[in-house]
């Protein structure tokens, strides 16, 4: 794995990154948090030009949330994830409530996931 950054931006990004035991909660979903699991997002950029975007895929690593997603990194510390989430069967009752409120499901059962902010 290599990460580098350089003038204020990332230089290269190759390799993996893993959050654990991530846990939501969903405003008007019933329950409290939901346990979502763990997700690995895997960068494949030897070099990234100054200025100028990082993409990663982002996926889980099979708990209660399926995710099949894309990270961005814009500078100057600017991040959106897009993809699709779905909970599998067994997931925590809240959790399935939670993406319900995203909207309807496609014919996957999957339902469009957009965040974006800054860090």
């Amino acid at each position: 794995d290599r990460f580098e950054w350089r003038e204020g931006w990332i230089a290269a990004a190759v390799g993996t990154a893993e959050v654990a035991g991530v846990d939501a909660t969903f405003g008007a979903a019933r329950g409290g948090p939901a346990a979502t699991g763990s997700f690995i997002a895997r960068f494949d950029a030897p070099a990234v030009d100054p200025g100028e975007p990082l993409t990663a895929a982002v996926t889980d690593t099979g708990g209660p949330l399926e995710l099949a997603a894309t990270l961005t990194l814009t500078p100057p510390s600017n991040y959106a994830l897009a993809g699709t989430a779905k909970a599998r069967p067994g997931a925590p009752p809240a959790l399935a409530d939670g993406l319900r409120l995203l909207g309807p499901a496609d014919g996957r059962g999957g339902h469009a996931v957009t965040l974006e902010g800054s860090f």
